[in-house]
C-alpha cells in the first residue's frame, strides 16, 4: 500500500476498500440479508468517524512530540472482514456514529499486527438504544440529569406509600445552579411499578474517574463524563430479555471485552498509543492538520453523498453531551 492510501495490487482507496469489505459483510455473510439506503448511509458514517479519530489522534501525536510512535493513518490500521463484522453488528443495533452520543471509534495499538486495532466504544445514547433494543420489559422514557447544589431533588423509593419509584426535580435557579452535586437517571417503563430510579453522589462519580485508564475526558469534559456515568450505572439495572439475546448482543459483549483487554495491555505496557475517543473528536487545529498525511477520499455510495472535508476534518457540528 503506497502513502496515498492505494493498494497497488487493486488500485483501490483505503476508503474504497473500507466500504466494500463492509459492504461484502452486509450483503454476503448474513444470508439474505441487504442493505437499504440508511444502512449504505450508516456505512459512509462509519467511515467518517473512524477517520475523524485517526486525525485527532495523528493530531495529538504529533503535538506531544511522539516521534517514535507509529502514525494514525490508515496505512497504519488494521482493516479487515472483523472490522467489517463490527460494524455490521453496530448498525444493526442501530448504532450510528452520524449521530453525536451513539458510537465513537477508538484506535488502539495490537502487537500482534503491528498495527492499531480500531475499537468502538459506546455513548450513552448508544447505550440506551442497545438497552432498550434487549430489555425485558419495554422502556418509555429514560429521564437523567446532572443535580447541582442550588436544584432541588426529592426521592420517592417505592414503598407501602409509594406504588412505584419517583423523584421530584426542580431547577429553581437556571443562571446559577452550583456546582454539581451528582445526579439521577430515571427508567420509566410501561408497568409504572417496575419504574427505577437511581442516583449518584460525586463521591461515587469520581470513584468511577479514579478506575479509568485515560483522565484527558474526565478533566476536559467533568460535567458530561459525570452524565455517562449516571446513565450508565443506571441503565444496568435493566433486565435483558434472555429470549431477546442474539449474535449480535453476543458480538458486542465480545467486542467489549476485546476493547477492555487492548486498553489494559495499554496501560500495563505504558503505551499509549492514542486518546480514548470517548467524546465526539475535537477539529483538529489547522496547522496541526498540516503537519498529517492526507487522508483517503470517501467513495461515492448510492443514496448518499459527501465530499472529501467532510471525511477527513472532524465532521459533527453540534456539541452534545458525552459520546
Amino acid at each position: 500500500m503506497t502513502d496515498k492510501g492505494k493498494d497497488t495490487s487493486k488500485n483501490e482507496t483505503v476508503a474504497e476498500r473500507f466500504t466494500n469489505i463492509v459492504m461484502k459483510q452486509f450483503t454476503s455473510n448474513l444470508g439474505e440479508f441487504k442493505t437499504t439506503e440508511a444502512q449504505r448511509g450508516i456505512i459512509q458514517g462509519y467511515f467518517m468517524g473512524c477517520n475523524n479519530a485517526l486525525a485527532t489522534a495523528e493530531a495529538k501525536r504529533i503535538k506531544d512530540g511522539k516521534t517514535d510512535q507509529a502514525s494514525f493513518t490508515w496505512n497504519n490500521v488494521v482493516i479487515d472482514e472483523i472490522l467489517a463484522q463490527k460494524i455490521v453488528v453496530y448498525s444493526k443495533i442501530g448504532l450510528d456514529m452520524n449521530i453525536p452520543n451513539h458510537l465513537s471509534a477508538i484506535p488502539r495499538w495490537n502487537s500482534n499486527y503491528k498495527k492499531y486495532t480500531l475499537t468502538f466504544q459506546e455513548g450513552y445514547t448508544g447505550y440506551e438504544i442497545k438497552v432498550r433494543k434487549y430489555a425485558y420489559d419495554v422502556i418509555e422514557d429514560i429521564a437523567k440529569d446532572l443535580i447541582h447544589a442550588n436544584d432541588k431533588f426529592t426521592v420517592h423509593k417505592k414503598d407501602s406509600a409509594h406504588e412505584y419509584d419517583s423523584y421530584e426535580f426542580e431547577i429553581t435557579s437556571p443562571f446559577d445552579r452550583g456546582a454539581v452535586v451528582g445526579g439521577f437517571c430515571y427508567i420509566a417503563y410501561g408497568n409504572k411499578t417496575k419504574n427505577t430510579l437511581t442516583y449518584m453522589n460525586m463521591e461515587q462519580i469520581n470513584k468511577r474517574k479514579a478506575c479509568a485508564t485515560s483522565k484527558v475526558f474526565w478533566d476536559k469534559w467533568p460535567d458530561e463524563m459525570a452524565l455517562k456515568t449516571v446513565i450508565i450505572n443506571g441503565c444496568k439495572g435493566v433486565l435483558i430479555d434472555p429470549k431477546k439475546i442474539d449474535d449480535n448482543y453476543r458480538a458486542l459483549v465480545s467486542y467489549e471485552n476485546e476493547g477492555a483487554e487492548l486498553e489494559l495491555t495499554e496501560a500495563v505496557n505504558n503505551h499509549d498509543n492514542g486518546p480514548v475517543i470517548d467524546i465526539i473528536p475535537e477539529e483538529p487545529k489547522k496547522e496541526e492538520l498540516k503537519k498529517i498525511e492526507q487522508q483517503p477520499s470517501m467513495p461515492q455510495v448510492q443514496g448518499v453523498s459527501i465530499t472529501q472535508a467532510e471525511a477527513v476534518v472532524v465532521g459533527v457540528k453540534e456539541p452534545k453531551l458525552d459520546f
